[in-house]
């Protein structure tokens, strides 16, 4: 999804460069690692859904510049296909650095009583999780 932001005469040459970069910033969210830190004690609201709040705490790789607006960057700024070359490494770089930034957040549950064989969920989890990956 990258490539087509770049002028078409530079796309062949960073096809290789983005999709390694790409791997690496995957390679760095797999690397997260999550724990619980405490939950709620489950509460019955009015609609007969037992709710709790789960506080969690993640190791994560924090970069100077995320992969998007970096590539933003270059895109606007024009740079030639070296410096986008540099560039991508550099960011590369800053993504294959070990997990050292702590985010904690609050995951919220729900869970119908008489559904009690089923698991407790979340119908907004990517909420939570869209904001803890936008910091990387």
């Amino acid at each position: 999804m990258a490539l087509p932001l770049f002028p078409e005469t530079q796309r062949s040459a960073l096809r290789a460069p983005v999709e390694s970069l790409m791997s690496t910033v995957q390679k760095a969210r797999q690397q997260s690692q999550c724990k619980t830190v405490s939950a709620t004690k489950p509460k019955l609201d009015k609609h007969g859904v037992l709710n709790t709040d789960v506080k969690f705490s993640c190791q994560l790789v924090k970069t100077p510049e995320t992969w998007a607006e970096g590539i933003q960057r270059m895109v606007r700024n024009k740079l030639s296909l070296d410096q986008v070359q540099g560039e991508l490494k550099k960011l590369q770089a800053a993504y294959s650095a070990p997990a050292s930034y702590t985010y904690e957040g609050v995951l919220s549950l729900g869970m119908v009583p008489k559904d009690k064989d089923k698991a407790w969920r979340n119908d907004f989890a990517s909420e939570a999780f869209d904001e803890m990956f936008s910091e990387l």
